[in-house]
């Protein structure tokens, strides 16, 4: 629904550097409404930028491919369908989307066959206005990265790798939800409770069982390469009470509460 992104000049409560994206996600309502979006692009609507010179100085194609042909897009698919309403009029709202990203291009360090990287995202939302002015809402979205051919070296930089084997398979899930809990106490007080998760399981597989052999000379790579394992986990739990107050030399919004990470 809202989208807004941080680049630079951060306050305080920014954990480290880098770019801050904080997104809002649709509610649903007491309409249905929903949306649908594909694209599509293949290598017959791209040019060649592999030429003479580049290859009289060393580029090479792969099995059945050409010099000229690597560098390439080989395909671009993104669907993405969203829908979202109530199951109860002014009570329960909920919203879902989904979305399939592939693309596949040819790579001149990786000559072997199209590189592949597809995304899925999952994402479903469900609001529930209680008696009393009283409100909850949980919130998931997972995400699904596959990449059967991850090119990553151990000891040099962008690596050449002429064959599968030297490769890695990613097949990674990562999400983030919530849970929340909010209340108008009156027209100047207002309550909340909010527990949240955010984590990934990131293994990469290798696609052989050579040893592995890293010239640092000509970057050229062969072999196995590593079987690696990272989890992490994000825990938060936050609330806060806010009351405002007029007069006093002004308007004033005292809020009392605070986060808590593990």
């Amino acid at each position: 629904d809202e989208v807004s992104v941080g680049t630079a000049s951060h306050s305080a409560d920014m954990g480290w550097p880098g770019v801050q994206t904080q997104f809002i996600v649709k509610s649903g309502g007491n309409q249905y409404r929903g949306s649908f979006y594909f694209d599509y692009q293949n290598e017959s609507i791209q040019a060649h930028n592999i030429d003479t010179d580049q290859i009289a100085r060393g580029a090479q194609g792969g099995v059945g491919l050409q010099p000229q042909e690597i560098n390439r897009m080989h395909t671009y698919r993104d669907f993405n369908a969203e829908a979202g309403g109530y199951l109860k009029k002014d009570t329960i709202w909920w919203y879902g989307s989904y979305r399939n990203f592939n693309v596949e291009a040819r790579y001149p360090n990786f000559p072997v066959k199209p590189h592949q990287t597809a995304l899925q995202h999952y994402t479903g939302k469900a609001t529930f206005a209680l008696p009393k002015n009283n409100k909850f809402i949980t919130f998931v979205q997972t995400t699904r990265k596959f990449q059967p051919n991850r090119l990553d070296a151990w000891d040099i930089g962008t690596a050449i790798n002429t064959n599968v084997e030297s490769t890695q398979n990613q097949t990674h899930w990562a999400w983030v939800g919530k849970g929340e809990w909010n209340k108008v106490i009156s027209d100047k007080a207002f309550a909340e409770i909010r527990g949240g998760t955010f984590g990934y399981n990131w293994p990469l597989k290798p696609n052989g069982a050579a040893p592995r052999f890293e010239d640092i000379g000509n970057n050229n790579v062969r072999g196995s390469n590593r079987d690696w394992l990272q989890s992490r986990r994000r825990h938060q739990v936050l609330g806060s009470l806010s009351y405002f107050k007029d007069d006093w030399g002004g308007d004033h919004n005292l809020k009392i509460g605070g986060e808590v990470f593990y």
